[in-house]
């Protein structure tokens, strides 16, 4: 959960000075060379790594938090870590992150 913490101070320092979110995860990686190794979520002792998935929120004037990040790994058992553009991190079980994905989706 610190790695997407990390990502989000990153996140939020991009949209600072740049007045919008990043459109890509190579594009955050451009602006920080940290971003490029935090977008990668190390488990377990560092045996297993995967990518994050960066959601790029519609817009910077959100009135609710908008997911920014979900891990790809499950890091406690059955639930999958998302951080959001108010810098909070939650793990939660995939199914409620369906559930934001599939309102992410009806929304544009």
């Amino acid at each position: 959960m610190i790695q997407i913490r990390d990502l989000l101070r990153v996140v939020e320092k991009f949209r600072e000075q740049h007045d919008r979110y990043p459109e890509s995860l190579a594009e955050l990686g451009s602006f920080d060379p940290e971003a490029k190794k935090l977008t990668w979520i190390v488990t377990g002792g560092g045996k297993v790594a995967e990518r994050v998935i960066y959601l790029k929120p519609a817009s910077i004037s959100q009135e609710a938090p908008a997911p920014v990040f979900v891990s790809a790994v499950l890091g406690n058992p059955g639930h999958v870590v998302i951080g959001f553009s108010d810098l909070s991190v939650t793990p939660m079980v995939p199914a409620k992150v369906d559930e934001i994905l599939n309102q992410l989706g009806n929304e544009h």
